[in-house]
C-alpha cells in the first residue's frame, strides 16, 4: 500500500475556504488515491475551521498552527501564512512515515523531509496586478525556488509553459495531468431544480470567484448584448472581492431583473446550477486549468470562452473558443449557440464526451501510475 502525505493550505472540512475550484482538486485527489488502495494523509491549517484529527473518505486529516492564528490577515503579509504553515507541516510530515509528500503549497523547509519522493502541485503562476501583490507574489515566487521538490505536477502544458519561463525549471522535471471531474455528481441527467427561479428561455451561468481576473464586469457586457436579442438571463455564481463592484455595474445597466447573484453555493447545491442553465461562459484572463469548465461540460453544457490560457486545451471540442478578445463576437456566437438546436446538441455530446475521459478515477489512476513510476527511477 502506498502512503501518500499531502500538504494543503485550506482542505474544505467541515467547509470550504475562499480557494474553491482547488480545494475540489485537492479533495478530490486525497478520495480518489485513497479508494485507489492508497493510505491518504492530508496535513492542513484551522482556516476555514475544524478539529487537530479528523477522518473524512478515508483520509486522514491533520491540522497544524500557523502564523494566521497569531496575526490574522496581517500574516499574509510576505506569505508567512504559508511560510509558517509550510514549517508547522513538515514537521508533522516528519512524524507520518509516507511515500510520497505531494505538496500543494510552497515550502522551503522542504529539505527537511525524509519522504522518499517529494512532488510539488502547481496550478497557475500569479504575476503581479497590483499593490497588494508586491507584498506577496515575490515572496511566493522566492519560497516556490527554494521548495526542494523531485517533481512538479501541472494541471495543464500551459501552466508547465509558466513554470518552465518562470523558475526555469527543467521539463522533464514537471509532469501534466489534468485536474478531474466527478461525472456522477455531475451529469446531464440531474433536475434543473432552480430554473424557474430565472424565469427567462435561455440561462448563461457562470461559475467562479468574483475577482479581478476572471473578468465578470466584462461577462456582463457581453450578456447585455445577448439580452437585447434574446430572452435570457445570466446567473453569477460565486462570491469575492468585486462582487458590490459587480452589483453596481448591474444596477447601472438596468438588468437587476436579468442578472442573478447567488452567492457561494454549497457542495450539494452546485450540480444543480449547472443543470438549470443551457451554456457556461466566461470571460476568465487567467486559469491554471479551469475545473469549473469540466464541471459544466460534465453536465452536458457547452462552454463559451476566450482563447486564453489553459482554456482551449481544457475546453478543446465541448464548446466554442473564441479566437480574439471581442465581446461582441463572444455574444454573437453565444446567441448562435442558443438558437441553433443543432448545433447545441452536437457541442453538448461532445462536452459530455471530454468530461468522462477527466473523471477523477481516471486521474487518480494518472497520479498513482506516476508515483509509482518516479519511485522505480528514484530506487535504480
Amino acid at each position: 500500500m502506498l502512503k501518500i502525505t499531502i500538504t494543503t493550505p485550506v482542505y474544505p472540512y467541515p467547509k470550504r475556504g475562499v480557494y474553491t475550484g482547488i480545494e475540489r482538486h485537492i479533495e478530490n485527489i486525497s478520495k480518489y488515491l485513497a479508494l485507489n488502495n492508497c493510505k491518504v494523509r492530508v496535513v492542513t491549517t484551522f482556516w476555514n475551521g475544524g478539529n487537530s484529527y479528523d477522518i473524512k473518505d478515508g483520509v486522514e486529516i491533520f491540522r497544524v498552527k500557523d502564523a494566521t492564528l497569531y496575526l490574522g490577515k496581517i500574516a499574509s503579509i510576505a506569505e508567512l501564512n504559508y511560510l509558517s504553515f509550510s514549517l508547522s507541516s513538515i514537521l508533522k510530515t516528519l512524524e507520518l512515515d509516507s511515500d510520497v509528500l505531494l505538496l500543494n503549497n510552497q515550502s522551503p523547509f522542504s529539505f527537511l523531509s525524509n519522504t522518499k519522493l517529494k512532488i510539488g502541485l502547481a496550478h497557475h503562476v500569479d504575476y503581479i496586478k497590483n499593490i497588494k501583490d508586491i507584498f506577496v507574489i515575490p515572496f511566493a515566487n522566492l519560497y516556490s525556488k527554494t521548495t526542494k521538490l523531485d517533481y512538479i505536477i501541472a494541471p495543464s502544458y500551459f501552466t508547465k509553459k509558466q513554470i518552465i519561463e518562470t523558475f526555469k525549471i527543467s521539463s522533464e522535471k514537471i509532469e501534466v495531468i489534468h485536474e478531474g471531474v466527478d461525472t456522477n455528481k455531475f451529469n446531464p441527467n440531474n433536475k434543473p431544480i432552480f430554473r424557474d427561479k430565472f424565469k427567462s428561455q435561455y440561462v448563461i451561468l457562470f461559475v467562479g470567484a468574483l475577482g479581478k481576473t476572471k473578468n465578470v464586469d466584462k461577462l456582463i457586457k457581453v450578456f447585455n448584448y445577448v439580452q437585447k436579442r434574446i430572452d435570457a438571463s445570466l446567473v453569477i455564481v460565486g462570491d469575492g472581492p468585486e462582487k458590490d463592484n459587480l452589483i453596481r455595474i448591474v444596477k447601472e445597466m438596468g438588468l437587476t431583473n436579468k442578472v442573478f447573484f447567488e452567492g457561494f453555493v454549497n457542495d450539494e447545491d452546485l450540480p444543480y446550477y449547472y443543470s438549470s442553465c443551457d451554456i457556461f461562459v466566461s470571460c476568465s484572463m487567467i486559469e491554471g486549468f479551469g475545473l469549473v469548465f469540466l464541471e459544466a461540460m460534465a453536465s452536458g453544457k457547452p462552454v463559451v470562452a476566450f482563447n486564453i490560457a489553459s482554456i482551449p486545451e481544457v475546453v478543446s471540442e465541448g464548446g466554442i473558443i473564441i479566437k480574439k478578445f471581442d465581446l461582441k463576437d463572444m455574444a454573437e456566437n453565444i446567441i448562435e449557440l442558443l438558437i441553433n438546436k443543432e448545433v447545441y446538441e452536437k457541442y453538448s455530446k461532445k462536452a459530455r464526451e471530454i468530461a468522462l475521459n477527466h473523471d477523477w478515477n481516471n486521474v487518480a489512476r494518472k497520479y498513482l501510475s506516476f508515483f509509482k513510476n518516479s519511485l522505480e527511477i528514484m530506487q535504480k
